[in-house]
């Protein structure tokens, strides 16, 4: 009988259902000085202190497809600082030139 049902988990404050748990492990990419844009942004963006924290936040997160993480640095803009910026459906990436930045892409395996 429970095995039947769906049940719903609730993860650091997101919700997860269990058909997406059950479709695999989700996993994220770690690309220093990186960023990356999306299609739909997932507001609001929570602070973070390190970019593990935010993948961590996106991996739990089963909308979450890809993050950016602008690190304490004076080059980034004020408001972005130690913010987590989360989102669904790539749009574009920066590789190796977005320093203070990190980003990651998740997928499930």
């Amino acid at each position: 009988m429970f095995g039947k049902r769906l049940a719903t988990i609730l993860v650091g404050g997101c919700v997860l259902m269990g058909a997406a748990a059950a479709q695999g492990t989700r996993v994220s990419t770690f690309e220093s000085n990186s960023s990356m844009t999306f299609h739909r942004y997932l507001e609001p963006f929570p602070r973070a202190d390190a970019p593990e924290q935010c993948r961590d936040l996106c991996i739990r997160d089963v909308r979450c497809t890809g993050w950016t993480y602008y690190e304490d640095l004076e080059r980034n803009p004020e408001q972005l600082r130690r913010v987590c910026i989360m989102g669904a459906g790539l749009k574009d990436r920066r590789s190796g030139d977005a320093f203070g930045r990190t980003a990651g892409e998740i997928s499930t395996r």
